[in-house]
């Protein structure tokens, strides 16, 4: 009878014991976790022009870092917030390695200016600056703006009124008529006088962006013709009535 209340006791220190051990054990875990899962090696894919520093730097994900503890779907959300950047996922390979996917909104023109190559994006702010003045992008030259000042992350500014407009209405009609892979200029020395430049040589003229839809769309609609008769370099297509086509060749 008396021997009871001590095999309780006994079997109470060995519960309470095996809990310490578990506890230890989790606690080594956790430490031992912390120590051998950490950020070793960070790869971004589907960048271009920003470089995967500054992608890793805005998902917030550094060398060193937990593995275990990582939140990828709030990093995700950091890199989509970024003005040029969707962050498609981003995953952990463990034990050390983080990928990142991203998708990067790419250049809708491009402009030369104090030695430097502007990459400008569709709402005209600087995406990228380059001293690489000679490299080829698949996107229009701006040429003949009067620019004040440009600063990547933000809009490029003119000295002259109305060319920001012009800019802005040409690079968005060409696009809507899905003409930008055509077009490897675009003049905007004279806002009454404004000119494009296609990828074979030919000069189309516009005069003012008034109507520029239409200009584009008769523009269009007659370059077949021309180009299956006429050899274009240095030709000259006049659409800046809207309403008629005058071919000028060389």
């Amino acid at each position: 009878m008396q021997r009871k209340p001590f095999r309780k006791k006994r079997r109470a220190s060995g519960a309470l014991a095996l809990t310490v051990i578990l506890a230890l054990a989790a606690v080594a875990l956790v430490v031992a976790g912390n120590r051998l899962f950490v950020v070793r090696e960070i790869t971004v894919e589907g960048n271009r022009f920003i470089s995967a520093d500054e992608i890793a730097e805005t998902a917030g994900i550094a060398f060193g870092d937990s593995m275990l503890l990582m939140d990828t779907a709030a990093a995700a959300q950091r890199v989509s917030a970024h003005r040029f950047l969707t962050c498609n996922s981003i995953w952990r390979d463990f034990p050390s390695r983080v990928f990142i996917n991203v998708t990067e909104l790419s250049p809708v023109a491009t402009v030369n200016w104090m030695g430097a190559l502007l990459m400008l994006g569709p709402d005209g702010v600087v995406m990228e600056s380059t001293s690489q003045i000679d490299l080829q992008l698949d996107v229009p030259v701006i040429t003949g703006a009067s620019i004040k000042s440009a600063r990547v992350g933000e809009a490029v500014t003119y000295s002259v009124a109305g060319q920001d407009e012009a800019v802005a209405l040409l690079l968005e009609a060409i696009d809507w008529q899905g003409f930008t892979s055509e077009v490897s200029e675009i003049n905007v020395a004279a806002l009454d006088d404004l000119y494009l430049v296609t990828q074979d040589g030919l000069i189309i003229r516009l005069g003012s962006a008034e109507n520029i839809d239409e200009k584009l769309a008769l523009a269009r609609a007659t370059l077949k013709p021309i180009r299956s008769a006429y050899e274009v370099r240095g030709a000259v297509l006049d659409v800046s009535t809207g309403v008629h086509a005058d071919f000028r060749p060389l």
